[in-house]
């Protein structure tokens, strides 16, 4: 629960532009490190699929918390949960990149 938590609190600083180009936190994906106008289109392009697959997380977490499964169901929650993360985190870098291609592409246009 804490790891959604955390994620979702790295989605919404990243998207709004509290916390920039840096070595440990946001998309490093294709032109999202082109410039700090890339990283920020970048990351508000994905803000809903990273608070989703926060989300898949923590509800994961108090599923299985919450219901005190056994073993094997709870890996079986924590299988599925990680898959619906995988394909978020995939869609979200997806769209991180297009919007920041766009911006790279735009800049250049500008400058030339």
């Amino acid at each position: 629960m804490a790891a959604g938590i955390a994620i979702s609190w790295a989605a919404e600083a990243t998207a709004r532009g509290r916390l920039g180009m840096n070595p440990f936190v946001g998309i490093r994906v294709g032109y999202v490190t082109h410039s700090p106008e890339a990283w920020l289109a970048g990351h508000r392009s994905a803000r809903w699929p990273t608070h989703a697959a926060a989300g898949i997380i923590a509800a994961c977490g108090i599923l299985i918390l919450a219901l005190n499964v056994s073993d094997e169901t709870a890996s079986r929650i924590t299988i599925g949960g990680s898959l619906a993360v995988f394909a978020m985190v995939l869609f979200a870098a997806k769209k991180a990149t297009r919007a920041a291609e766009l911006v790279v592409v735009q800049n250049a246009d500008q400058q030339s």
